[in-house]
């Protein structure tokens, strides 16, 4: 089996002292008490070096940590990976559990008597303690110690428990994800969770098509702003590091702080990927996080079915088989659809790991495994093209384009100087650059396509449907120095070139009117 890939956090800064004494999860949670104790924090003890587990017990007995109780794993390899993978169970008071299951004389839980339920939560010490080599077993984690450290905190009485990152691309954004805790013996939580999206100009937005439950409301409003203001508090302490962005994980009504742990470096992107003009890519907007050069990465495309590979790739598949994207040690981009509530444990250990993240309701692109594709990201914006091999027979049926040109002689007959600049700037521009064209087909028929062309002085964007043309350049539309000019440019000249090259012959208007 091929060891899971974990992230890495060079040069981050942390508590040391603390984190090494007592694990990561522990260690940043007893450092925050120190340094801000108006942020609520459940009660805990947590194992010293070589301590047993009887005296641990005892410890949590004394500091009258009430039941239900959390035992929770603490390691240092916690601090940037390994999210999820160490036990973490919740133990009702054993008088509550064993009303539940008294009438049963075969059960043979912990609550069966005090007997079993002294000798399980030992158990369940030395497990959560001894984890490692649980993970090590299937060849996972064979950096680890052999033992961690065990934290026994109790429960908090918070209504609503979650989790929020904070954006590391766009500047004081916090996505956030919340469910409702409900009483019962086996402490569950309501799987159906509530999307938020909190930034500085537009306060707290609740992401509806990334909800299947709508839980709102003043507390829970006023609960998640107080929340997202401890982030920046936190991640400014001495020992903390500002240039990251970190994961909380919290309880609000009341608020409870749980988790903090290092998510991503903050990273404020270079350029700017410009929104498409045709309207799938507008209704299916994603939630993206990371950023890439302005040209892209090429990636192969694979899915939870795929063979590991040394390629560079980009797991695209529905959301729930994103735990597999981490067996791929090259993994650069992660495109999930079928996304209803995040940040869970395996969707946040696939975007710590990749360098961009794409999360869609439904993809509006169409790839299969094995495909090669560009990924342009500006941490806001993710664009995805699919990549076709270039031949020397491509290019030659881009410089044969004498179809396209004896056409638009026709047109330019007054100007052909203009046309000789067009066509110069077209050709040079679909074989230079061999822009990836987006094709988009119904019923075999071409739909739509769109390419994104670095011109002479900006980028643009120009697309070809079934209604119109569009060019976000000034000749296009005829502004500026072209004002009176408007018309065919070199980008749809690229256009037409290049799709004609794919098979499809789609017209200028000036073709279509001679």
């Amino acid at each position: 089996m091929t060891e899971r890939r974990q992230p890495t956090a060079e040069g981050l800064r942390y508590p040391n002292r603390l984190v090494e004494r007592y694990g990561a999860k522990a260690g940043v949670l007893l450092y925050i008490a120190e340094r801000l104790p108006d942020i609520p924090q459940a009660k805990m003890v947590v194992n010293e070096p070589g301590e047993s587990t009887e005296a641990l017990l005892a410890r949590a007995n004394a500091a009258g940590i009430r039941w239900p109780r959390l035992f929770r794993s603490s390691a240092i390899a916690e601090l940037t990976g390994y999210e999820g993978r160490f036990p973490t169970e919740e133990i009702e008071p054993f008088e509550k559990g064993h009303e539940q299951v008294r009438w049963n004389d075969q059960n043979y839980s912990i609550y069966r008597n005090r007997e079993y339920f002294d000798n399980g939560v030992r158990k369940l010490v030395e497990r959560i303690k001894n984890s490692p080599g649980e993970l090590k077993a299937y060849d996972e984690g064979l950096d680890l110690p052999d033992e961690i450290n065990v934290i026994i905190a109790e429960k908090a009485k918070s209504k609503y428990v979650g989790t929020y990152i904070k954006h590391p691309n766009q500047e004081r954004v916090f996505l956030l994800t919340i469910t409702e805790q409900e009483e019962g013996l086996w402490g569950q939580y309501d799987p159906k969770r509530t999307s938020f999206k909190h930034s500085r100009d537009r306060g707290l937005e609740e992401l509806r098509d990334y909800s299947l439950k709508h839980l709102g409301g003043e507390a829970v409003n006023s609960g998640l702003a107080e929340v997202v203001s401890w982030h920046d508090r936190i991640a400014s302490l001495p020992d903390m590091d500002s240039h990251w962005a970190y994961q909380v994980e919290f309880g609000i009504d009341p608020p409870c702080l749980f988790q903090v742990r290092p998510f991503k470096p903050i990273k404020q992107p270079t350029f700017t990927v410009k929104p498409t003009k045709y309207v799938v890519e507008e209704l299916f907007t994603p939630i993206v996080i990371g950023t890439t050069s302005s040209r892209g990465v090429v990636l192969r495309v694979v899915d939870h079915d795929s063979d590991t590979t040394d390629e560079d790739v980009a797991y695209v598949d529905d959301m729930r088989g994103v735990s597999r994207a981490e067996n791929f040690p090259n993994l650069k981009a992660v495109l999930v659809e079928g996304v209803h509530g995040f940040l869970q444990h395996n969707d946040v250990r696939a975007m710590r790991i990749a360098e961009v993240t794409g999360m869609y309701k439904i993809y509006p692109f169409n790839v299969r495994r094995g495909d090669q594709v560009r990924v342009k990201s500006d941490g806001e914006r993710i664009k995805v093209t699919k990549v076709k091999r270039k031949t020397i027979e491509d290019k030659q049926k881009i410089l044969d384009s004498q179809d396209l040109i004896e056409r638009l002689k026709l047109v330019y007959a007054e100007n052909p100087v203009l046309l000789g600049k067009l066509e110069n700037y077209a050709k040079e521009y679909a074989i230079e650059q061999s822009p990836d064209v987006t094709i988009w087909e119904t019923d075999g028929e071409l739909r739509v396509a769109e390419v994104e062309i670095e011109g002479k002085h900006d980028n643009h964007i120009t697309t070809w449907t079934r209604e119109e043309w569009n060019c976000d350049c000034d000749m296009f539309h005829g502004r500026g120095k072209f004002e009176g000019m408007q018309g065919e440019c070199s980008h749809t000249m690229t256009l037409r070139i290049l799709a004609a090259k794919e098979g499809y012959e789609i017209l200028l208007p000036s073709e279509q009117e001679h």
